[in-house]
């Protein structure tokens, strides 16, 4: 073999393993953006997102395939029907019917008992001051399936604070000044108020007061004040 059919020979080989190099690169990269998108959807996730065929990832280890049934394809028509499906096992999918009088317009995820699974919120059109009505179905890991939840039902725009691992029902009137907001916990799968904070109008001003409650339902007013003029920020700091 000459020199020239060596090098010939040397091309071939690096151009080889270089487009072999590149190739791994990319699908190392394809993976860890795919586990990344996964690992992200075990986070709050909006209704806008969800589509009639979404696939996420109830906790890092449980893969579900939803789709959302609704009445038409218009953007506020309601929900009909859910289903939904533990990937490669389940032969069937599960399904979750709703009533006409639910008007079940909107569907998000997030976990609103912090156990680490996604559960579901299914609820209205939140009106102008976002005050949303609806139900919560917890994920049941012994079941693998999702079961509603009563104790919800009378909360109004359901959040949750991961970090401080409280459950808020807020609701509010009159541009924002009037406004309610409880926050819960969960203690042996029993939904408990431990704050209750109100701002109303009063005879001479516009009353701020926070209640606390203790484990066995003894309540406590640990602020109250007349302000002229309501606030607008106390409500997020308690």
């Amino acid at each position: 073999m000459n020199i020239v059919s060596s090098l010939k020979y040397c091309y071939v080989i690096l151009f080889i393993v270089f487009f072999i190099s590149c190739n791994w690169e990319t699908d190392s990269k394809q993976k860890h953006q795919d586990s990344v998108s996964q690992k992200e959807n075990t986070s709050s996730i909006d209704s806008q997102s969800i589509t009639k065929d979404t696939i996420l990832l109830v906790n890092e280890n449980l893969k579900y395939k939803f789709q959302v049934h609704k009445e038409n394809s218009d953007f506020l028509s309601k929900i009909i029907s859910i289903n939904y499906s533990l990937i490669d096992s389940d032969p069937l999918p599960k399904r979750i019917d709703l009533k006409e009088k639910d008007y079940a317009i909107f569907l998000k995820f997030d976990d609103y008992n912090y156990d680490g699974y996604l559960d579901m919120y299914i609820h209205n059109t939140c009106a102008i001051l976002n005050n949303c009505h609806g139900y919560i179905y917890l994920f049941d890991p012994k079941l693998k399936e999702y079961i509603h939840n009563e104790q919800f039902d009378t909360l109004t725009t359901v959040t949750v604070n991961k970090k401080k691992n409280e459950i808020y029902s807020i609701s509010r009137s009159q541009a924002g000044a009037i406004f309610k907001k409880g926050v819960y916990k969960m203690r042996n799968r029993q939904l408990s108020l431990i704050r209750y904070i109100i701002q109303g109008p009063a005879v001479s001003g516009w009353l701020f007061q926070i209640t606390s409650f203790d484990v066995f339902g003894n309540s406590r007013i640990i602020k109250r004040e007349i302000n002229k003029y309501p606030t607008f920020e106390d409500e997020e700091k308690y």
